[in-house]
């Protein structure tokens, strides 16, 4: 019984932290949700030529950014690190399809048009 209870009290302590991390996480990412949306809802106000609706969007903007910085600074670090790599892929992609209308032309000028 003494080793049930203590195994017991061992996981308890143990998965505690794990399962707070975890929250914390979660919290984070959806407010990163969220301040993709506001962004998006910026552009739509815009749009639309409604400068109230932009500022107070704006406003909200910054007051969930800044609430990120305090309480996600592991999360914000890793999310840095995905965005660069997003914009990496970003630049091979455009790489490639400069590459690609480079090849073509000199195609075109090797072959005197026919190709």
């Amino acid at each position: 019984m003494r080793v049930v209870c203590t195994s017991v009290l061992l996981a308890c302590f143990v998965l505690a932290p794990l399962a707070a991390d975890a929250e914390s996480w979660n919290r984070c990412k959806r407010m990163t949700r969220q301040i993709g949306h506001f962004y998006d809802v910026v552009e739509l106000a815009r749009e639309r030529g409604n400068t109230q609706w932009e500022l107070a969007t704006r406003r909200h903007l910054s007051h969930l950014e800044s609430r990120q910085l305090r309480q996600c600074p592991k999360y914000l670090a890793r999310a840095k690190e995905v965005a660069a790599l997003a914009q990496h892929e970003k630049n091979v992609q455009e790489m490639k399809k400069l590459m690609q209308v480079a090849a073509e032309l000199a195609m075109k000028y090797y072959t005197g048009g026919l190709y």
